[in-house]
């Protein structure tokens, strides 16, 4: 049986070589939300194919990953600082500390190049 390749996510090999073992439950599940969210779409504009950025709510990444908004809170600072993702405002501004984001009502994530 073949699978379908429109019914997958590309995740970067650096994931599983590097970083599954040193990630905790809770920023390996908001990373692949994020992978999934983006390079799982497909973009003409994108130079990848692939969707770069996505706007995800905290209460999507809640439902998506079993996580409480504290735990996604703390996955999410530890992954900006191991440079996996970035997380930025709608005018494309970096986010890279809570007190940035604190007041934001979208914030848009991508994986940082280091990645991939």
């Amino acid at each position: 049986m073949m699978m379908q390749t429109t019914c997958t996510t590309p995740v970067p090999n650096l994931l599983f070589d590097v970083y599954v073992k040193e990630l905790n439950s809770s920023e390996l599940k908001i990373l692949l939300i994020i992978i999934r969210q983006t390079l799982g779409w497909s973009d003409k504009r994108a130079t990848s194919g692939r969707k770069e950025t996505d706007w995800i709510s905290g209460s999507q990444l809640q439902q998506k990953t079993g996580c409480s908004r504290r735990a996604i809170t703390s996955a999410m600072d530890a992954l900006v600082k191991k440079h996996l993702i970035k997380i930025l405002d709608q005018e494309g501004n970096f986010l890279n500390d809570p007190e940035k984001r604190q007041g934001k009502t979208k914030l848009y994530y991508r994986l940082a190049n280091t990645v991939y």
